[in-house]
């Protein structure tokens, strides 16, 4: 909804959305089997945006947002676990465009709760930020500057997020990008308090940081888009799920770690008009070490962070038509920071299609078969099955004509 004002606009935005699902909680087989476990959960929420500009050259834009949550579990030697909560906060932002370029400030509040007797009782903390980015334009067409600063305090931590980001016009539809920063992230009220089916918290978890730096060479012009960098960051007190009892899982701070590597993309369109033919493919190269950790772990790789992945796409969408194929390939991944359990290597292959049947109001189809080899085998991170060949039918409509993932 939009409003008019005095000077320029004003623009109102709301979302409501709400959830709600029940699993099986797996165990650890042959011998420790949970077929009584299981984790239902359901979310409502609730965000109102409202911006506009004031003023020439200034965009503010506000947002209020509250959140409810219920998680409730049975487990093995825990027996039923109730856990209900939510959040709330609000947030600002205003944006300056000044001759060299645009500032921007952001400051946030919230705060964000549960109560469970598996909690002790109601747990509760409070967050509130600030931020300030400036893109400024160094040499106007050629070079772009990026300075940002974030400072955050939430519960007892407290810190501060810093980066500097640099965009060099090489010419030739080519890009040279390059930034380099420190990285602050506080443990989540889920990590540090929350039973999560296979997660158990850990109320002693510290912040983990991290200095890093990256540099890409980019391509965007008649061809389609592509990039090819690589980046590297050292972690302190770097966050990793570890096994705990029953096939559980529990995360820990451990020392200091590296995780560097190699990543290249690429997309091209080379048949938009005629068959609507694109074509997409990643690819990631990963080492990650230990660099100061417990006996039997310097040196080893972090858990679930794969060296090697894969993603490749073709597609077609020649009018109401469309279908896709899919491949992901992922190698050289553990569960444990011991690494002494893999998880098996994957090579899926996936397809699709959808047929639109309206375009005013938009009404598809679209039809997806995850695993056409129906591979038995696949595990996600923590060492538990995924389902074998699976189908979804989805329907999708819209008071306005939508891109499909062909048309995209």
């Amino acid at each position: 909804m939009k409003v008019g004002g005095l000077v320029g606009d004003l623009r109102l935005d709301a979302l409501a959305q709400a959830s709600a699902g029940r699993r099986e909680l797996p165990g650890t087989p042959p011998w420790n089997l949970t077929p009584d476990d299981w984790s239902e959960d359901g979310r409502a929420l609730a965000m109102v945006r409202l911006a506009g500009t004031p003023a020439p050259g200034i965009r503010i834009s506000g947002r209020l947002y509250g959140r409810a949550d219920v998680l409730d579990e049975r487990l093995a030697g825990l027996g039923l676990v109730r856990q209900h909560g939510g959040a709330g906060g609000a947030a600002l932002e205003a944006r300056l465009t000044h001759p060299g370029g645009a500032a921007t400030l952001g400051i946030e509040g919230g705060g964000e709760g549960y109560a469970s007797d598996a909690l002790g009782g109601t747990r509760t903390r409070t967050t509130i930020a600030t931020s300030l980015t400036e893109a400024w334009r160094a040499i106007p067409g050629r070079l772009q500057l990026e300075p940002t600063v974030r400072t955050e305090r939430t519960g007892p931590f407290g810190g501060v997020s810093a980066k500097l980001g640099a965009a060099l016009e090489l010419g030739g539809g080519l890009l040279l990008r390059a930034s380099a920063g420190r990285t602050y992230r506080v443990p989540s009220f889920a990590e540090l308090y929350l039973q999560q089916g296979l997660l158990i918290p850990n109320p002693d978890l510290r912040p983990e940081t991290g200095t890093g730096v990256d540099a890409a060479l980019a391509y965007d012009g008649a061809l389609g888009v592509a990039s090819v960098g690589g980046h590297a960051t050292i972690y302190d007190d770097v966050i990793t799920y570890e096994p705990a009892t029953n096939g559980r899982f529990t995360p820990y701070n451990t020392g200091r770690a590296l995780a560097s590597g190699l990543e290249a993309e690429a997309s091209t369109a080379p048949a938009p008009r005629l068959l609507g033919l694109s074509l997409q493919a990643a690819y990631t190269f990963l080492h990650t070490e230990f660099l100061r950790a417990p006996t039997g772990v310097l040196g080893n790789a972090l858990p679930r962070r794969p060296r090697q992945r894969l993603q490749a796409r073709a597609s077609i969408a020649p009018g109401r038509f469309g279908a896709h194929v899919e491949a992901r390939v992922v190698r050289d991944t553990w569960v444990n920071r011991m690494n002494t359990k893999p998880v098996p290597d994957e090579t899926v292959f996936s397809a699709g299609a959808f047929v639109r049947v309206l375009r005013h109001p938009h009404l598809a189809v679209h039809v997806e078969v995850e695993n056409l080899a129906d591979v038995r085998t696949l595990q996600d991170g923590y060492g538990q099955p995924l389902p074998g060949r699976t189908v979804m039918v989805t329907l999708r409509v819209g008071t306005t004509p939508q891109p499909t993932q062909g048309e995209r």
